[in-house]
């Protein structure tokens, strides 16, 4: 049986954070069983636990990581702007965690969180109420589209390093994309204005960011 498909990608695990580790070693550490797969799948319902997706990809940093469910329960909220930043604070801590991308669970859904089998009615970044013919465009959407946009596909990670994160209330992520600019997400949890201050290689820039607000920047790379 050929190992390699190109159409063919098998992840492991595809469950939640907090076991991660011990799956990615029992099954890389196994020759027979680590050629047939790529990478591994993560959720989030048993909390961000970025330490967890860094130590898997240190473990193994040529399979890919992959975040590859998450949404908000119980039922759906319409205008919740807190859970558009559970998605912000989480896919810029799984990215900055080695992560190489973030899917929704359901990108729509009905007015109660359907249809479901189980009667688990959740969240969902578009609710469509079947009743009105209203499309409900979520925060999450918002959220998801301010990292998206910018953040391109095949663009490479860097670090950005904050001499002061007040009360750990910023998350940041920078990536260089491949059309050779640099693109630094930043959110504010904070209910209060934080004053930013880049600067690299030379290149000095200031910006007052709003209270629970999330934004990018973008510059060429120097």
């Amino acid at each position: 049986m050929s190992v390699d498909h190109p159409n063919l990608t098998i992840m492991i695990w595809d469950h939640n954070k907090d076991r991660v580790v011990p799956w990615v070693k029992t099954i890389f550490s196994d020759p027979e069983a680590a050629k047939y797969v790529k990478g591994t799948g993560i959720h989030w319902y048993s909390g961000s636990q970025f330490e967890n997706v860094e130590e898997a990809h240190k473990l193994f940093p040529e399979k890919f990581i992959l975040a590859t469910e998450a949404c908000n329960c119980p039922g759906v909220l319409l205008g919740d702007w807190s859970r558009g930043e559970s998605y912000g604070y989480d896919i810029i801590g799984d990215l900055n965690a080695y992560a190489v991308g973030w899917v929704d669970w359901n990108l729509l859904l009905n007015a109660e969180g359907g249809p479901n089998h189980l009667n688990n009615f959740c969240d969902a970044s578009l609710i469509g109420d079947v009743d009105t013919q209203i499309l409900h465009i979520q925060p999450t959407y918002y959220y998801m589209g301010q990292i998206s946009k910018f953040l391109l596909p095949g663009s490479k990670r860097v670090s950005v390093q904050s001499s002061s994160n007040v009360n750990g209330t910023l998350s940041y992520v920078g990536v260089v994309t491949p059309n050779d600019e640099v693109a630094i997400v930043v959110m504010n949890q904070a209910n209060n204005t934080v004053d930013l201050r880049f600067i690299d290689n030379g290149m000095t820039a200031t910006y007052a960011l709003p209270p629970r607000a999330i934004t990018t920047f973008i510059y060429p790379r120097f």
